[in-house]
C-alpha cells in the first residue's frame, strides 16, 4: 500500500504528494496515479527516475500498472511511490 500523508501545509514545505484517503479497498495504483497526475509528472520522467532507483519493470509495465491492467511486485510499487515523492520534492 502506498502511504502518503495529507496535512495542511504549504506546497513548498511538503516532501510528499497528498493522496485522498477515500475507499480503503481501492487498489494502490489508483492513489498513486492520482498523485502523479496532480503533481504533473509524466510517465517517461517517472519511469526514468524509478529505473534509476533500481526499478525492474519496463515503462510499458509501469503504464499498465497505473491503469490497473497488470500487477507489479511490491518492491516496484514501493520504488514508484518513492520516485513520485522525490520528484515532487524537486518541483
Amino acid at each position: 500500500m502506498v502511504v502518503l500523508h495529507d496535512e495542511p501545509e504549504s506546497r513548498a514545505n511538503r516532501w510528499w504528494v497528498p493522496v485522498d484517503q477515500g475507499n480503503p479497498d481501492e487498489p494502490d495504483y489508483v492513489g498513486l496515479a492520482n498523485a502523479i497526475q496532480r503533481a504533473g509528472i509524466t510517465l517517461s520522467a517517472l519511469w526514468l527516475y524509478y529505473f534509476s532507483l533500481g526499478g525492474a519493470a519496463e515503462e510499458l509495465e509501469v503504464d499498465a500498472y497505473l491503469h490497473g491492467l497488470m500487477p507489479l511486485q511490491p518492491v516496484d510499487r514501493d520504488l514508484l511511490a518513492l520516485a513520485v515523492n522525490e520528484m515532487y520534492a524537486d518541483l
